[in-house]
């Protein structure tokens, strides 16, 4: 017998079939396919369950993580680390995925996200951060001095 699978319909308006087992992990998805009936899967002539805030690809890389941990509950640092890696996954991928599991109330797939996005700010200046997540400095030189003398207490060895 095939897997049950409910169809959703990503905001670029591509549809991607997943797997119930997957789709639960989401407290969203998991309420859906109770109110509904989808535990069996949905029905042919069913209209895909609307996801408005995110792509395709993303719902791809997340339901990647979701049918990893709806297989097994066993926590796996390597493979959990190859998810988020640096060199694979850019921090706005990071950024997107972080939010679609926000989106669908993917606690899991947060925590191990949030956890990625600290480690990648850790030791980094304002400069590097500004530029790892592309944000611009809106700031004019006046501001930033200002903010230095407010903040100066928490940068400055104490004095004896």
């Amino acid at each position: 017998m095939a897997e049950a699978q409910i169809v959703l319909r990503a905001s670029d308006g591509e549809t991607l079939a997943v797997p119930c087992a997957a789709a639960r992990l989401s407290s969203v998805l998991r309420s859906l396919i109770e109110d509904h009936g989808y535990e069996n899967g949905m029905d042919a002539d069913a209209a895909p369950i609307e996801i408005p805030n995110i792509d395709k690809p993303t719902l791809r890389r997340v339901f990647k993580f979701c049918k990893r941990y709806a297989a097994t509950e066993e926590q796996s640092a390597v493979w959990d680390a190859a998810y988020v890696e640096p060199a694979t996954v850019p921090t706005n991928t990071l950024l997107e995925l972080l939010r679609a599991a926000n989106f669908l109330d993917i606690r899991r797939l947060m925590t191990l996200i949030s956890n990625a996005v600290a480690a990648r700010l850790r030791g980094k200046t304002t400069a590097e951060i500004r530029a790892a997540f592309g944000l611009p400095d809106d700031l004019t030189a006046a501001e930033k001095a200002a903010i230095d003398r407010e903040h100066a207490w928490c940068v400055q060895a104490p004095t004896r």
